[in-house]
């Protein structure tokens, strides 16, 4: 379990950062470090900090934010059986990326996150 700090908790709770909760995480630190998990309520206007499902902290622009994929989660990753209609069973709903864009270039891989 993750003890959250009261004072992020009232930010969280204010609204003044977003978390992206039910994520789902690789095993890879590497993999992770493409999403964001959390990041300031105003950073797609004004730029700010985001967190990515590594655990690492970025100051980012907007436009750097933008082009950021958010974390995927469990919602995204795992569709009910009974919500695919039987036109559909050719297999194409296997991909749950949020995003199609990819993220900005890593600058040092790493095993774990």
């Amino acid at each position: 379990m993750v003890t959250i700090p009261e004072s992020l908790k009232k930010m969280i709770e204010a609204g003044k950062v977003v978390v992206i909760w039910n994520a789902v995480l690789t095993d890879s630190g590497q993999e992770n470090d493409k999403y964001l998990l959390a990041y300031t309520a105003d950073i797609a206007d004004n730029g700010g900090f985001a967190l990515t499902a590594a655990g690492r902290v970025l100051e980012l622009t907007a436009e750097e934010f933008k082009a950021y994929p958010l974390v995927p989660t469990v919602t995204d990753a795992v569709k009910p059986a009974d919500a695919e209609t039987p036109e559909k069973e050719s297999g194409e709903a296997t991909d749950k990326e949020p995003s199609s864009e990819p993220a900005p270039q890593e600058s040092t891989p790493s095993d774990k996150g």
